[in-house]
């Protein structure tokens, strides 16, 4: 790849560029790259720092990990080199919460106009630091968090940790996102960083909500949102109040909780945040379902969709549809409720959003039994079941059992 660039250089050296890559054609594709692109640089000192990265993990390296540590050692350093914007929206990409990201998410994550976001993306897809396929948070995030302990980075691992927890926390393994966040909080308040540990202490609120430790959800935001109003940080407040808002909703404070999401939806345009406005829609669509408001919940679980839908974020999309087959069953309107249940588990499927798919199956389940198909009803909750393996936490345990009731409640029928 170099020879029609670089015509002048060793054999020698670049025969030792390719033993510090590990002859991998990963890391040699790099490597080589990133030699072409700077023509007038002398190989030699292309090599120092390729030798530099790889020592930091030569003491790792043992056996079959041999090729993952080598080819560590070249992204490395390809993110030292990383333009600004590109380092900083290499941080964010695992915070997107859809698997379709295109230039318009990461301009609205990176907080970026759409050409320079553009670039952004342009550059880690050159740097082999991003692909243009779907890739999952965890992948993402993992990478960054050894590139954060190779370099020695403390409040850049605090960050990783939190987004791996984040991303468990999307894919609804909570035992893993719990572990990652208490880690990211306990590694925050290690360090003295307040705005990191209250930003760790408000996503872990929504995973004890999630594992319906509503009482411990409610008390650890109360924390969390001290923490954000005595750092300003508008954003992690914006999350806090959701989340509360969220548990005092499940325990049937609707009041209380619309008060706290319309401050956040405050928040949320204040900021001019789309993500967060969105977000906040879909809980007041909630809120206003189990105030028996449908008109009110129609148009925020509409606006809600809408918005989703303009930066890529299908699931909540889907979760916006959902929200509207609800409505549609309260009023009794099955075939509507259908319909709207069907749209939200098709988003959720081709997201492999396992969690979201389940919980949607199950009531698409209950409104086509409920309208005189008992047949299609079981063939849903089979596929609920299916969506469920795996899931061990006490809400999935107790989905799993009510939907084994049902198919057998309707196979006895």
């Amino acid at each position: 790849m170099t020879v029609h660039h670089r015509p002048q250089d060793d054999p020698g050296e670049v025969a030792e560029l390719a033993r510090l890559c590990g002859q991998l054609p990963l890391a040699l594709r790099i490597a080589a790259e990133r030699a072409a692109s700077r023509p007038h640089m002398p190989l030699a000192d292309l090599i120092q720092d390729l030798r530099d990265e790889s020592g930091l993990w030569n003491a790792l390296a043992t056996g079959d990990e041999e090729e993952a540590d080598t080819v560590r050692s070249v992204f490395a350093w390809s993110y030292r080199v990383l333009p600004q914007d590109a380092a900083r929206l290499f941080r964010l990409l695992g915070l997107h919460p859809g698997r379709d990201f295109d230039v318009g998410a990461a301009a609205a994550l990176a907080n970026l106009p759409v050409r320079r976001a553009r670039r952004s993306l342009d550059t880690l897809v050159g740097a082999h630091l991003h692909s243009n396929r779907p890739v999952e948070g965890i992948e993402h995030h993992t990478r960054a968090l050894e590139l954060r302990r190779e370099l020695v980075d403390e409040p850049g691992v605090v960050m990783s940790l939190n987004a791996l927890g984040l991303a468990h926390l999307r894919g609804h393994r909570l035992d893993e996102a719990r572990d990652h966040l208490e880690r990211s909080n306990a590694a925050a308040r290690d360090l003295g960083d307040r705005l990191w540990e209250g930003i760790a202490q408000g996503n872990l609120v929504r995973c004890l909500l999630d594992l319906g430790l509503r009482e411990d959800a409610v008390l650890l935001a109360e924390q969390a949102l001290e923490i954000h109003r005595e750092t300003g940080n508008r954003m992690s407040e914006f999350a806090c109040l959701t989340s509360l808002s969220a548990a005092l909703r499940e325990m049937d404070q609707a009041d209380r909780s619309l008060a706290l999401t319309r401050r956040a939806l405050e928040i949320a345009q204040d900021l001019d945040h789309t993500v967060r406005e969105g977000f906040a829609l879909l809980e007041l669509g909630r809120i206003h379902a189990l105030l028996r408001q449908p008109e009110e919940a129609l148009t925020n679980f509409h606006e809600a969709a809408s918005l989703h839908r303009s930066i890529g974020d299908h699931v909540r999309e889907s979760e916006s549809f959902e929200g509207v087959g609800e409505v549609y069953e309260s009023l009794n309107r099955l075939e509507e409720a259908a319909q709207f249940y069907r749209q939200a588990a098709s988003g959720y499927r081709r997201n492999q959003s396992r969690w979201n798919l389940a919980v949607s199956l199950d009531r698409l389940a209950g409104v086509v039994s409920r309208n005189g198909d008992p047949d299609a009803a079981q063939g849903h909750w089979f596929e609920a079941l299916e969506a469920l393996e795996g899931f061990t936490d006490p809400r999935a345990e107790r989905l799993r059992e009510k939907v084994a009731a049902r198919i057998d409640d309707t196979a006895s029928a």
